[in-house]
């Protein structure tokens, strides 16, 4: 069975049900927004970039994770997503991982992390050449550095704001998705007002 994505005139039909679109800040992997049936979510996340929240357009918390020091999940809560009985789900684990429920391991660009053990599961591809003898470990600091593809530790996350400024030139979002970028940025200049 296969979608029709086009119809005769040759134009996209944009089908809403069942689409996810996520919306990064710039040169990262933190999550900042989740797109789905026409509806946006707000990711909140911690200072690394870790994925800690989630709320919809009326500010109501729809998902909420809570990890270890290893990023094993210690306790979840999501919102039943009633339009096709689904449950809002980040998928993303520390920035730069993509987390499989299935297999329970975090994949990065270059090897699978193992949030159960703290460790890859695979031996370091650029091995002593990312400046640690130890060719299986994440990062020695999970509260203060990141390994966003899987070959050698970063420190820290860039700023959220300007990501979002730089969005609303993108001729090719959408307008609900200027929008919501809009009220992001007016709650962050309300914020540091006050």
């Amino acid at each position: 069975m296969s979608k029709q994505i086009c119809n005769e005139q040759g134009e996209i039909e944009e089908n809403q049900k069942n689409l996810r679109t996520w919306l990064f800040e710039e040169e990262s992997f933190v999550p900042l927004a989740l797109f789905q049936d026409g509806k946006a979510y707000s990711i909140v996340t911690d200072h690394l970039g870790t994925p800690v929240e989630a709320y919809n357009e009326q500010g109501e918390e729809v998902w909420y994770r809570r990890l270890d020091m290893n990023g094993k999940v210690i306790e979840v809560r999501s919102m039943l997503y009633t339009s096709y009985k689904d449950y809002i789900k980040i998928p993303f684990l520390f920035q730069g991982q993509y987390y499989d429920e299935e297999i329970k391991l975090a994949y990065n660009k270059f090897r699978y992390y193992d949030p159960q053990m703290g460790r890859y599961i695979s031996e370091d591809p650029i091995r002593f050449a990312s400046g640690t003898i130890a060719l299986f470990s994440y990062v020695s600091d999970t509260n203060g550095c990141l390994d966003l593809l899987g070959l050698s530790y970063s420190p820290g996350r860039k700023g959220r704001q300007e990501r979002l400024k730089s969005l609303l030139n993108d001729d090719k979002l959408p307008k609900h998705v200027k929008g919501w970028i809009r009220q992001e940025i007016n709650a962050i200049n309300r914020k540091h007002k006050k």
